[in-house]
């Protein structure tokens, strides 16, 4: 739902600066930044990451209602939906639902999503070698091992 409303309000820019006087991707107006603990987090929205604006832009719905985005609100139809209840004193955003991992941080080996990360399917490890059979030889040949045998040189 935030989304959405961020997708009406400035485009999904989570840290829009139009030069309108509201900030951030839900378009927050400085005083009510001010008034509902967005300090806590930033000093304006457009400074603040998705989930603290989120939190604050919570705090806004329970004193304001849906009428702090009454265009936006009425356009994704949200304004049947009731605001969440207020959270513990103290209590600040809780982790961002779906952080993006970024191209780094390979998918957990087995998921639904791992689209290739790992071993072959089929792929079946060697078994761990028994110490008392002494060093590994290999006495096989690479498949075209010729072609990356460097050339013989002069007296070779």
């Amino acid at each position: 739902m935030w989304d959405e409303l961020a997708q009406c309000e400035s485009s999904g820019d989570w840290a829009a600066d139009t030069g309108n006087g509201y900030y951030g991707g839900l378009q927050i107006w400085p005083p009510t930044w001010a008034e509902t603990g967005g300090p806590n987090f930033a000093d304006r929205p457009d400074h603040a990451t998705r989930r603290e604006q989120i939190f604050v832009a919570e705090e806004i719905l329970r004193r304001q209602g849906w009428e702090a985005w009454p265009h936006c609100s009425l356009a994704i139809g949200a304004q049947h939906i009731p605001p969440s209840p207020r959270p513990e004193p103290g209590a600040g955003p809780s982790p961002d639902p779906d952080p993006d991992p970024g191209p780094e941080s390979p998918p957990e080996s087995g998921s639904e999503t791992d689209p290739g990360w790992g071993p072959e399917p089929g792929f079946e490890a060697d078994p761990e070698p028994d110490p008392g059979a002494g060093p590994e030889t290999w006495s096989g040949s690479w498949p075209d091992a010729d072609r990356h045998r460097p050339a013989s040189g002069p007296g070779g």
